[in-house]
């Protein structure tokens, strides 16, 4: 209807149809009203219904790119092949009157709208005039994100256009901040390695080192401190545990106290001295302490490295798939058969397995002493390599050790180099130990089928299972975790959000905007470009769904 015989398309009588449209202009007025406070209630609202995806899929119309060429207008945002979305927020309410949505096109192929310089991927255009949510002060963005979490990676929100543009246009505000925060656990590491190479060399820490390390615990601390009392000040005192307990705190929050407690002991304790004969006493006292410590720090630090998109999207789904309800339930379970099988086999009377005290002690704390405590661990490992490892020796399960036969004399002055003057055979059995000789061999043909063999073979299929499900959602899992960072600090940039009239007038732009101040200016335009077949191949909830739109879409795409 724009088009006449032998000319282009009518651009600007198309434009005046399409903006004048009675619907169109209702629709574009409701998503430019819509404040980030509205968008956070509707869509918590939503929730009973399970439709949080439709409400989101609902902010937005897909433009296909044959309107797109006919109206001669490309939006400028480049596709990002590895996340499939981009974002542009515009400074105008109209669909297509800003001048910057002129394409770059060369002077060759104008007619066929090839960019010059395209991407490798097919990408489509979606528009919305719900401009503020993807402009959100640091609060807002806080409630927003908050929201997609609580949603629940089943909901489907991160395989919506809009949703996974909201954690794109999130992430990409926090990520300068992440980066930061992993340069100083990359230093905080480097301390502690610095701390154990002195006490290699029996010497007290370096002053460096101490005051990086004091330096981390107080950044660590004061994360601690501002994630609970902003989220407090969010929600009140009253929702407090029921926002602040997640999975990911719940698992994290015991790594990182101990870390805090630790390193604030060793600290109080470890004081430098330049002083080349003095030794670090405490930590000498307490190597398996200190390990530990660093233990803790190295886990966080490689979990937080999962929010880089290479490592996310292909380690997450198997860590995801290791710390599943599925997984945990059945690992208790094979724990549960291990401490049953040592049960079993701590009934047999092996004296290495056990030791006697003097006779005024009595039997209970015979095993609680430093000596039986010994002997009762080294029982419970041999079982632990047994049903895990599969690594076993049936001499040393039943008690004893093989024995070194010679084959000669062995005279030092009469025998050559490179000659076998023993060999090692086994054990002759004596008593008490042929009493349960042929009762070992038994117990370890059961524990070798049915724990080694059977339940652990199962729950490797388990974890395979739980893996390939896993691995079809890799991007809506690591989107939903980089959100549980951008969380953290999006609550700790609060306090500093709240001062913005401060220093709003002499403070740069992009640092203002990295502490959680609005944009002066209104953004109510969004151009979304995304890749359809990217959200098409993940599927969410219990019935797989997951396409985007439908296979017929796929027909028709032009590549820009």
């Amino acid at each position: 209807a724009f088009k006449k015989a032998g000319h282009c398309p009518d651009c600007v009588l198309a434009r005046r149809r399409v903006l004048s449209a009675p619907g169109f202009r209702s629709l574009e007025k409701q998503w430019g009203e819509l404040t980030p406070q509205e968008f956070v209630r509707n869509f918590v609202a939503v929730e009973a219904f399970k439709q949080q995806k439709d409400y989101l899929d609902s902010l937005a119309i897909p433009v296909d790119s044959e309107t797109l060429h006919q109206f001669q207008v490309i939006p400028k945002c480049r596709q990002k092949q590895y996340s499939g979305v981009a974002v542009r927020v515009t400074t105008t309410d109209k669909m297509w009157s800003e001048e910057g949505h002129n394409p770059d096109l060369t002077t060759l192929s104008a007619n066929l709208g090839v960019l010059k310089r395209p991407p490798r991927v097919f990408y489509r255009f979606a528009y919305s005039s719900a401009g503020k949510i993807f402009s959100s002060d640091c609060r807002s963005n806080a409630y927003i994100v908050k929201a997609l979490l609580e949603a629940g990676p089943d909901s489907g929100v991160f395989i919506s256009v809009v949703g996974r543009a909201l954690e794109d246009s999130i992430w990409s505000d926090c990520f300068y901040g992440f980066m930061c925060s992993r340069f100083i656990d990359a230093c905080h590491l480097s301390a502690l390695a610095m701390v154990g190479f002195r006490l290699r060399q029996d010497r007290t820490m370096w002053w460096t080192s101490y005051f990086v390390l004091w330096f981390c615990w107080w950044k660590s601390l004061t994360m601690q401190f501002l994630e609970i009392a902003m989220i407090m000040r969010q929600y009140g005192v009253r929702h407090l545990f029921d926002k602040w307990i997640t999975p990911w705190n719940v698992t994290m929050f015991p790594v990182e106290a101990f870390s805090l407690t630790s390193a604030f002991v060793f600290l109080m304790q470890s004081m430098p001295n330049d002083d080349p004969a003095a030794e670090p006493v405490f930590q000498q006292k307490h190597p398996v302490w200190l390990s530990f410590v660093c233990g803790a720090k190295w886990f966080e630090f490689l979990m937080s490295l999962l929010c880089i998109r290479p490592l996310g999207l292909n380690v997450l789904p198997a860590v995801n798939a290791m710390f599943s309800k599925e997984s945990i339930w059945f690992l208790i379970f094979f724990l549960a058969c291990v401490g049953a099988d040592f049960g079993d086999y701590y009934m047999f009377p092996i004296p290495e397995n056990y030791h006697h005290l003097n006779s005024t002690h009595h039997d209970w704390k015979t095993l609680f002493a430093k000596e039986g405590w010994g002997a009762f661990v080294f029982g419970l490992m041999k079982i632990f390599r047994l049903d895990l490892m599969g690594d076993f020796n049936l001499w040393e399960l039943e008690g004893l050790d093989e024995e070194i036969k010679a084959t000669g004399a062995w005279n030092l002055n009469g025998v050559r180099n490179n000659t076998n003057v023993a060999y090692l055979d086994e054990p002759q059995l004596r008593q008490p130990y042929t009493r349960w000789h042929y009762g070992i061999r038994i117990f370890f043909i059961a524990s070798c089928l049915l724990i080694h063999l059977m339940i652990l073979n199962v729950y490797i299929g388990l974890l395979t299972k739980t893996y390939e499900k896993r691995a079809s959602q890799k991007r809506q899992l690591l989107a939903e975790f980089r959100m549980v960072f951008a969380l953290r600090q999006l609550l700790c940039r609060l306090p500093i959000a709240r001062l913005q009239s401060w220093y709003r007038s002499w403070l740069p732009v992009r640092l203002t905007s990295w502490m959680g101040i609005a944009r002066s200016e209104r953004k109510a335009g969004v151009w979304i470009s995304y890749d359809p077949q990217l959200f098409r191949s993940e599927p969410y909830g219990q019935e797989g769904r997951g396409p985007v739109s439908d296979q017929e879409d796929t027909e028709g795409l032009r590549f820009y």
